[in-house]
């Protein structure tokens, strides 16, 4: 009921509330996913889940006239993908969940550019982000009490935010501080309320016990740190709360993070790394294309975004291929693949140059976290986090508007000057 619900809102604030909608759209894909674990897999769900958003968002860019001659090689890319689905597509549901995805998350480039140009989306999304940056950790300490959701080890669950769905907390964590950075009405209960749940939010991904979003978030604020040469000493003094916070309360959760570490050993032996799912699974995909000898296998992908059959054949069961640039070449063959890598280098590597300071504050950062998310994926098909980390790349490149709260007063000094700071 719950996300009928959801979906309710996010047609009535659609239509009624329309400076608000796409914050609350990448907001309603968290939150759908926290409570789809509680439904059966029904056509009814995925329905909703795909469906409902696409629609909001093609009347969104057909209302907001927000196609542009530079969006030919996306519609090019989705055309191909449209080809390929009918032609080679694997179970149908599987296909067609990651159609639908790949579709929702790539709109997000005409989207952001437009809402770049129309409105201050980051001054917009700012209490989106305290909703979440608040909600996670309440969400997952209810999953511990209630006992729901799955984990490595019977000590700890993050409920439905599971696998690539937890990456969604690295982008609100950055997003979390770089608001507490630069917005200058914040007063000192909020500074508070934010820095705490930056704190717990952080202790959830250690906790977590995930390489991948603790990455990502390191490599977010180091690119950070290196922009804003003027933001570090603040940046050191959060890092190093942060590290006693968790350093003295270490006791509280040390035999969790133990029990986790336990299940999850593998990932401190650096040595056997070559053994691992994620490295072999780039190997056998290319022994199973040596072996099948198609060319157009080669050119064109094996099966449409399915490849359980592949898991089964190599690994110990269904696994999908987890890495985004495997999959692309398991499912779309070089073709795809080069157009996505085509379309990414004409969305976020070309004209970096011209980007607003306060844009390049917020882009650099995000767009290391699109590579590290590449590699090991899963940002193709994950709708909890990728609509977001690509609305904000398109945004923040393509920003008109100032990202923090613009005081006049102030114009002309560094935009991290310390009256912002404080």
């Amino acid at each position: 009921m719950i996300l009928i619900i959801l979906s309710g809102v996010l047609f009535f604030i659609s239509v009624f509330k329309t400076q608000q909608l796409l914050p609350f759209l990448v907001t309603y894909f968290v939150l759908f996913d926290m409570f789809d674990g509680f439904y059966e897999e029904l056509s009814i769900i995925s329905a909703i889940r795909y469906l409902v958003p696409l629609s909001v968002i093609f009347i969104y860019l057909l209302r907001e006239r927000a196609f542009k001659k530079a969006d030919l090689l996306l519609f090019i890319w989705f055309i191909f993908l449209v080809i390929l689905f009918t032609l080679n597509s694997g179970e149908l549901a599987i296909s067609v969940r990651y159609l639908a995805a790949i579709f929702i998350t790539f709109l997000m480039i005409p989207v952001g550019r437009n809402l770049s140009q129309s409105m201050n989306f980051f001054r917009e999304f700012q209490p989106f982000n305290r909703f979440l940056l608040y909600l996670i950790p309440v969400y997952i300490f209810v999953a511990n009490y209630l006992n729901f959701g799955n984990s490595y080890s019977e000590s700890f669950t993050t409920g439905f935010l599971i696998t690539s769905r937890i990456y969604i907390i690295p982008v609100i964590i950055f997003l979390g501080i770089y608001y507490l950075f630069s917005s200058e009405r914040l007063g000192l209960t909020v500074k508070l309320l934010d820095t705490t749940s930056i704190i717990l939010n952080i202790a959830i991904l250690i906790i977590n016990t995930r390489r991948t979003p603790l990455l990502m978030l390191v490599a977010a604020l180091f690119v950070f740190a290196i922009i804003n040469r003027k933001a570090l000493i603040r940046l050191s003094l959060l890092i190093l709360i942060n590290f006693s916070v968790l350093a003295i309360t270490f006791p509280l959760y040390r035999d969790i993070l133990t029990a986790q570490i336990e299940q999850r050993s593998r990932i401190l032996q650096t040595e056997n790394y070559e053994e691992e799912a994620r490295f072999m699974e780039n190997k056998l995909l290319a022994k199973e294309f040596n072996t099948q000898q198609s060319i157009r296998m080669l050119l064109f992908g094996i099966k449409f975004f399915d490849s359980y059959d592949f898991g089964k054949k190599y690994f110990w069961a269904g696994r999908p291929i987890h890495s985004d640039i495997s999959m692309l070449i398991f499912s779309t063959g070089l073709i795809g693949f080069i157009l996505f890598i085509f379309l990414n280098i004409s969305a976020f590597f070309t004209g970096w140059k011209k980007i607003a300071p306060d844009g390049k504050d917020i882009f650099f950062p995000f767009l290391s976290m699109l590579l590290l998310v590449l590699i090991p994926g899963r940002l193709i098909g994950t709708l909890t986090f990728a609509p977001l980390l690509i609305l904000i790349l398109s945004a923040s490149k393509n920003l008109k508007y100032f990202s923090h709260e613009y005081n006049p007063a102030s114009a002309g000094k560094s935009r991290f000057s310390m009256n912002q700071l404080i």
